[in-house]
């Protein structure tokens, strides 16, 4: 009896073709089940028309997709279900996606924009809870500006991405539309000239970034946007002089390498004497 059981199983979860026909003889119905369950697709026909329903199931009898077919491609109306409860609603031209699309999750809205050829065109909005969390304008497949927003609904950040990678100017704002950062990226890291304020939008540090880190020389301000210091860097850490204002007047000087201080001086006579013997 136990040499039979797996024969018996396979004959369980056979697949089975079903047919239905009009009057006429011509095919009405077609599906396939397994096990006693839809598997592959469900066609419905019309008389006289090319043009069919169809229902995409997968092997556990789970419904995929549902929309017209005409001549074995996708044509018209077309609802899309994925295992994270997403739902795509839209319309299909030969087998690629054209116009409105819109996506939910759980009834709340998650998407909706405009496809040409298959590729996302035009101005897009990505909501969570249907709450707008972020929009996007796409050029080209590549190329797409984005913009994110806060809980509260204001400006959050603003700038482009190229091939999903932040690239060129970007902005970056607190939740009562401040601006609290802008510059320039790079193949997704901080690239060229960066001003960076405080959240009352007050300038507090400007210069260069490169490969994401800061080099060359870099201006720092006070609270209140008084001119406080300057230091070279190189790869993010302090590499050459840093100098010290006050009322816009050189008041201490200090000389690093690598990070690490090597000289101090309190005034600006001996800052002067040292700086010249350092580079003589």
């Amino acid at each position: 009896m136990l040499l039979l059981l797996p024969f018996i199983v396979n004959a369980q979860q056979k697949e089975v073709l079903h047919q239905e026909y009009f009057k006429d003889g011509c095919v009405q119905h077609e599906w396939y089940t397994n096990n006693n369950h839809p598997i592959k697709y469900w066609k419905t026909f019309t008389q006289d028309s090319p043009d069919y329903y169809q229902r995409n199931y997968n092997q556990q009898g789970n419904l995929i997709a549902e929309g017209w077919m005409s001549h074995q491609q996708k044509k018209g109306f077309w609802i899309e279900y994925s295992k994270n409860h997403s739902i795509g609603k839209g319309h299909y031209k030969n087998n690629i996606k054209e116009g409105l699309w819109e996506y939910t999750n759980k009834n709340h809205l998650d998407s909706v924009g405009n496809y040409k050829s298959n590729q996302k065109i035009g101005s897009w909005e990505y909501y969570k809870n249907d709450q707008l969390i972020y929009q996007r304008e796409y050029h080209n497949p590549a190329k797409f500006h984005e913009k994110t927003y806060h809980l509260n609904g204001k400006l959050k950040t603003q700038g482009w991405y190229v091939n999903n990678l932040k690239h060129d100017f970007w902005e970056f704002y607190t939740n009562h539309n401040i601006i609290i950062a802008s510059g320039n990226f790079k193949n997704g890291k901080k690239d060229g000239y960066w001003h960076l304020f405080s959240d009352k939008g007050i300038l507090v540090e400007e210069g260069n970034f490169k490969d994401g880190k800061k080099n060359n020389w870099w201006i720092f301000f006070n609270s209140l946007g008084k001119l406080s210091h300057k230091c070279e860097f190189k790869e993010n850490l302090k590499n050459g002089y840093c100098i010290y204002y006050k009322k816009n007047k050189i008041i201490k000087g200090q000389y690093f390498q690598k990070g690490v201080q090597k000289n101090e001086w309190s005034d600006w006579n001996s800052y002067r004497k040292d700086h010249l013997k350092i580079h003589e």
